[in-house]
């Protein structure tokens, strides 16, 4: 270790020590906010969604700061906002295929949503049947004497409307720790200095 005595010497040990410390700083106290932003994002996501699933929950994510790229960014990874788009924006889904499957009462697992193989099963059932009853389509249930029973129901398409306030969510999340966070990341960048 060199010993640092005159004043330019001291001056030049000083600025080389900033050059270091600083990019890192900035590069902490972004990812510090980052991580926030995505925690503040996932507990929103468990507010407004009733039962989401934990795949659902898993779909923020966050791409980290370094110090030659001094920039974070939170998202919503692609397959989850493949849906949650819709939740965010609002608008019309449409189904992938023919029509969109709604699960009726008791057809749900624990998330609201329809299991997987639910509907083969319906139909390999002697009991139930595919098809329209009135106007309404989909996997109906026979009862003896009494009215079939709409077990799966099939739309052309579902309308959303906006619930889910991601960018809201984000901006609250920084005005509210940004400063703070960043603050702890120079403290601590100062007090790790070498």
């Amino acid at each position: 270790m060199t010993t640092v005595t005159g004043r330019r010497e001291i001056g030049k040990a000083m600025l080389d020590l900033e050059k270091r410390q600083v990019p890192f700083a900035i590069s902490l106290g972004l990812n510090r906010i980052a991580d926030r932003v995505a925690s503040d994002e996932s507990r929103e996501i468990e507010q407004v969604f009733d039962r989401p699933t934990p795949f659902t929950q898993r779909g923020i994510a966050t791409r980290k700061s370094s110090k030659r790229k001094l920039s974070s960014e939170v998202f919503v990874k692609r397959i989850q906002a493949g849906y949650l788009s819709l939740q965010v924006r609002g608008g019309t889904r449409r189904p992938a295929k023919r029509r969109l499957v709604i699960p009726g009462k008791g057809q749900q697992n624990r998330y609201g949503n329809i299991p997987k193989g639910r509907v083969r099963k319906l139909l390999a059932r002697q009991d139930t049947f595919s098809g329209r009853v009135g106007s309404a389509e989909g996997i109906w249930q026979r009862r003896k004497g009494r009215a079939p029973k709409l077990l799966i129901a099939y739309v052309k398409q579902a309308q959303y409307r906006p619930r889910y306030d991601f960018v809201g969510t984000a901006r609250m999340s920084f005005n509210r720790h940004a400063q703070e966070r960043m603050a702890s990341a120079f403290k601590f960048a100062r007090a790790t200095a070498r």
